[in-house]
């Protein structure tokens, strides 16, 4: 008697768990407008040693944190501050807009980390989540901003689509946030002669030993271009 009490419990139990279980694989949230894609900027860098400054294409870095790649796909940076290109697209989330920064740039790994040896490069993407009105900001640059996003969401560029970094930047949104939550700066500055200075968003702070100088360290790139970044 007792084991056929067991079985009818689990009859009615095991369909209603495995229900439970599901989880909705689809966004409800779409993408509504695509900006233009800046794909170039020139990094600068102050060298601390010759006081000089260094300049490359797309990247900030000294000579002792860059890593050559190996294949014919051109450099792979083992640094934050690094793009391919970047552009912005908009979506709405519980009836608020929100700006999608979208970058792909380079990362990878040591195949001997303790060695640092073997690089293996590969390509990534990230975007940061700013509500409208923090993204606005970019349409008066008379003085320096930070722009302020507590989102991000990240994958390899050969995982990429667009179904799922939707559904990523949906569950990062419904993420709650209070004051200790990570807080990704992109601090924006007009130069004395109208170029454009920025930075790729980072967690600045003085907590990790991490702030951004613009006096030692910038992307650079005229007005127009920059541009590319803003949706009308």
């Amino acid at each position: 008697m007792k084991f056929k009490l067991f079985l009818l419990f689990a009859f009615f139990s095991f369909p209603k768990a495995f229900c439970q279980d599901r989880v909705n694989n689809v966004a409800s949230i779409s993408f509504e407008k695509t900006s233009d894609t800046l794909k170039a900027a020139t990094g600068w860098i102050l060298e601390s040693n010759s006081g000089e400054w260094r300049d490359n294409p797309n990247v900030i870095y000294t000579s002792k944190n860059w890593v050559k790649n190996t294949d014919d796909s051109g450099m792979s940076m083992n640094v934050d501050q690094n793009f391919i290109k970047m552009y912005v697209r908009t979506l709405t989330y519980k009836d608020k807009k929100y700006y999608a920064l979208i970058m792909n740039y380079w990362n990878g790994s040591f195949e001997y980390p303790s060695l640092k040896r073997g690089w293996q490069p590969d390509r990534r993407i990230k975007a940061f989540i700013f509500p409208e009105d923090e993204f606005k900001k970019l349409d008066n640059l008379n003085k320096p901003i930070e722009l302020k996003s507590n989102y991000r969401v990240g994958m390899m560029e050969s995982n990429y689509s667009e179904k799922q970094i939707l559904l990523d930047i949906e569950r990062e949104l419904s993420r709650k946030v209070d004051k200790y939550s990570a807080k990704y700066l992109f601090p924006v500055m007009k130069s004395d002669k109208g170029d454009i200075r920025f930075l790729v968003p980072e967690l600045f702070s003085k907590y990790n030993n991490n702030l951004y100088d613009f006096s030692k360290a910038y992307f650079e790139t005229d007005a127009q271009n920059f541009s590319k970044l803003t949706i009308k």
